[in-house]
């Protein structure tokens, strides 16, 4: 599995690039909004953070990595391609 970013907001995670874009136009229903689609570096999984839906302690939201982040969608497995991020959540 890999995460690619279909445009500056969402990222996809799947097989293939061409699965992902397919994926995310079913979701959006916008095929414009396909902006120069790329699968991600191992440097830009590294460099990206993912803020998770779980809060810590303090009531913040747990910042991980997109590598931790693809990790755990691997591990909790279902159904791909789905969306990996956004940043409109």
């Amino acid at each position: 599995m890999n995460v690619y970013a279909m445009n500056d907001d969402d990222w996809f995670v799947g097989e293939s690039l061409e699965s992902c874009v397919a994926a995310y136009i079913e979701y959006c229903g916008d095929p414009d909004l396909v902006d120069d689609p790329y699968e991600l570096s191992e440097e830009q999984l590294l460099s990206h953070t993912y803020f998770s839906e779980d809060d810590d302690e303090n009531g913040h939201p747990v910042r991980i990595t997109f590598k931790q982040q693809l990790q755990n969608v691997i591990a909790d497995g279902g159904e791909f391609p789905r969306l990996f991020a956004s940043t409109e959540y």
